[in-house]
């Protein structure tokens, strides 16, 4: 047995971990050391490197007003368990709209629901991530109904589970009588301006956004806006330097331009005016040393740069090597400053893209209410469908992250976007926690 010292979200705590043997499951236990507690059992789990704590809602009860600094307090990977947010299992209750290859009629009930939380705790609406390792907790956790694991262990179920009222039908690929990979029907991308939602268009304009020129830091992108049931705005790779004339059009044009003084603050700040505990885990300068506007080139040999340490400390075998293009963008200062842009009022994720043929591209993302993760299957649903509307590759595309790989197909026919990628369990453990004591 060894035993670990961590400092409790109150006061210290004692974590206790067993060796065990390579196929058993790691166990883990957070014992506050004062004040009455309840038990709240956990079980981490990610999808290509994007890690959430998922709490199994038909057994454990959280009040809802306490969830966000419970969320906060759990997320921290120094001084909690360690995630990009927590996610509730929940019974779903949303009725089905068209019948479902599972069996469930038009009318039906949902069967789960997916309660997704980012790591500042503010609600999500929807984690392509997250809902594929949904799909293997209940699978492997045998909380489907009608299905028993034992007699075919290899064979394809079907479910059907909701996030923020959007229900998606899932495809689970058991092996040995456990998911390990899951094809996710994500629905159709919404690229009226106004419904994903961006400002400054003209309510009556339903026509996507694409190579939309937006300021951001001292320096103009074209971006193109997309929602896969939450905000993305999708950027390539090559900046865009433009001369003075087409930076007058881009102040007349996209409505959200700042005066003078504003843009000074912004190029200051980030662009985000952010509460303390809205970036936990984010160095206050960010590490780095690259210019304001977010870019800069890195020499090769620096081995102590953000680039370096991104690529020493990012899992997956299959993942995103910053030694390329994508290694040069400072996240820490353009990902907030996109976020938080006034362009976008409900805030955005933002995905910056590198297209290396026409199936295959390699993204960074920077996720609204996270910070930069090692993956968004939302975000890559919105980097294919970017894509094709700009012309820059097919309709099925594989998208290198740095915690591997999806694959996502923007189907012409349904129109719907298609995710396909694994899901896998770390740990599992009991958290004591004050939470819901009176």
């Amino acid at each position: 047995m060894k035993v670990l010292l961590m400092q409790n979200f109150q006061t210290a705590a004692t974590v206790l971990t067993h060796r065990l043997p390579h196929s058993a499951k790691p166990r883990a236990r957070i014992l506050p050391q004062r004040g009455i507690t309840m038990k709240l059992h956990f079980t981490k789990m990610q999808g290509a490197g994007n890690d959430y704590i998922y709490i199994n809602a038909f057994r454990e009860t959280v009040p809802e007003e306490e969830r966000p600094a419970l969320i906060r307090r759990l997320s921290d990977r120094h001084f909690g368990i360690g995630g990009d947010g927590v996610i509730f299992i929940a019974p779903g209750h949303t009725p089905l709209d068209c019948d479902a290859e599972n069996g469930q009629r038009k009318g039906d009930r949902c069967q789960f629901e997916m309660q997704m939380y980012n790591l500042d705790g503010s609600r999500g609406e929807m984690c392509g991530n997250g809902i594929r390792c949904v799909g293997k907790y209940v699978y492997d956790h045998d909380m489907i109904p009608g299905i028993e694991r034992s007699r075919d262990p290899e064979k394809p179920v079907t479910i059907t589970v909701e996030s923020a009222g959007a229900v998606k039908i899932l495809i689970l690929y058991p092996h040995h009588g456990r998911v390990e990979r899951v094809r996710v029907d994500m629905g159709a991308p919404i690229l009226e301006p106004g419904l994903i939602p961006v400002k400054g268009t003209q309510p009556e304009e339903k026509d996507p956004l694409v190579g939309y020129l937006l300021a951001v830091l001292g320096k103009t992108y074209h971006v193109t806006p997309v929602s896969m049931g939450n905000p993305h705005c999708v950027v390539f790779s090559e900046e865009l330097n433009l001369p003075e004339d087409d930076r007058a059009a881009l102040r007349k044009n996209d409505g959200v331009e700042l005066p003078e003084d504003d843009r000074t603050a912004l190029r200051k700040n980030d662009g985000a005016e952010m509460p303390e505990n809205d970036s936990p885990n984010l160095p206050e300068n960010g590490g780095s040393n690259l210019p304001e506007d977010g870019i800069g080139t890195l020499p090769e040999n620096d081995d102590t740069n953000q680039r370096g340490t991104a690529r020493r400390t990012c899992g997956g075998a299959d993942g995103l090597d910053l030694d390329g293009p994508l290694g040069r963008w400072d996240m820490t200062r353009i990902g907030p400053a996109f976020e938080r842009h006034p362009f976008f009022p409900n805030r955005t994720n933002t995905e910056f893209v590198h297209v290396i043929d026409r199936r295959h591209v390699e993204m960074r993302v920077y996720e609204r209410g996270s910070g930069e993760t090692l993956a968004c299957g939302t975000g890559c649903c919105a980097v294919c469908v970017a894509c094709v509307l700009n012309g820059r590759t097919d309709r099925t595309v594989e998208v290198t992250v740095l915690g591997g790989r999806l694959l996502i197909e923007w189907d012409e026919k349904t129109g719907h976007v298609f995710m396909t990628g694994p899901a896998a369990e770390v740990f599992e453990g009991i958290v004591e926690t004050d939470c819901g004591i009176k």
